[in-house]
């Protein structure tokens, strides 16, 4: 090789490295290599459509993490989605996306498997996102990390958009189904995640909570038992309450949790106003 033409090389190697670099803070998307062909497809068609880098901009709009942290879609050999905290690396298998497509795929148009597909991935995504800001944070979490993490996916998902009711939705219907599946044995009453009846009903009672009105259905058809419901208001704000404390200091200004939070406070100091006002007394 001639000298110009290893330096030119060597400058395309460079460039090259540092277009996949990681950002020095922040979450960024990482497409891994994959082999099996409709990996393949869909890897090209999610480059295509920048949809790492969608979500990756609108977490950072939200939330100011000191490490970067990756979002991976990847071929794991496993139908999982993990966060690996020695790579600092949030990944969803395409074979959880295979796997719910079978598991959804009889008697369902096309649309509706994409939907519960996406959706449910979406859930699962900002589950993981729970693991991976707990760990870059260094977050102080009390009971089950993992059902921390779920509270955060729901509350990531609460922001009252078509697509974002459809995940919460479409991730209770995924656990409904594989509780009817699943056996209760000593193994899953042992496992750091709750059983999946468990997650489908915090899920379900979260989403009412938020918006009763809403979510009536779910108590109307009998999917959420009313006496869940009826303290499903006060379980959601506590929630939000509590990872909005915990990230307080790590939230960008304007973002919607910060501005949920906000009108939060302005609700409990008017609520605590009226009380006052109500006993014959009145702040000067």
């Amino acid at each position: 090789m001639k000298p110009k033409q290893a330096l030119m090389a060597l400058f395309l190697l460079v460039c090259t490295g540092l277009l996949h670099a990681a950002p020095r803070a922040g979450f960024y998307a990482d497409y891994q290599k994959v082999t099996d062909p409709d990996f393949k497809e869909w890897n090209t068609a999610f480059r295509k459509e920048r949809a790492l880098e969608g979500i990756a901009e609108e977490l950072n709009s939200m939330v100011r993490i000191p490490s970067p942290i990756a979002l991976s879609l990847e071929e794991c050999g496993e139908a999982n989605a993990f966060y690996d905290p020695e790579a600092r690396r949030v990944s969803l298998c395409y074979e959880m996306a295979s796997e719910l497509i079978d598991l959804f795929g009889e008697d369902r148009s096309e649309e509706e498997v994409d939907d519960l597909v996406s959706g449910t991935m979406m859930f699962f995504l900002g589950h993981e996102v729970g693991h991976a800001l707990t760990d870059v944070l260094d977050l102080p979490i009390t009971g089950r990390e993992e059902d921390a993490a779920d509270q955060l996916a729901v509350l990531m998902l609460s922001d009252g958009s078509e697509d974002s009711e459809l995940a919460l939705i479409a991730a209770a219907e995924t656990f409904a189904t594989w509780a009817e599946d699943a056996e209760a044995d000593e193994d899953s009453f042992a496992d750091e995640h709750s059983l999946d009846e468990q997650r489908l009903y915090n899920i379900l009672c979260w989403s009412y909570g938020r918006d009763p009105e809403a979510y009536e259905d779910f108590v109307t058809d009998g999917l959420l038992p009313e006496d869940r419901a009826d303290g499903c208001a006060e379980e959601f704000e506590r929630l939000e309450r509590s990872w909005n404390r915990l990230l307080e200091e790590h939230l960008i200004t304007d973002s919607p949790m910060r501005r949920r939070n906000a009108e939060s406070d302005d609700q409990e100091e008017a609520e605590e106003e009226e009380d006052l006002e109500t006993v014959g007394y009145k702040r000067r």
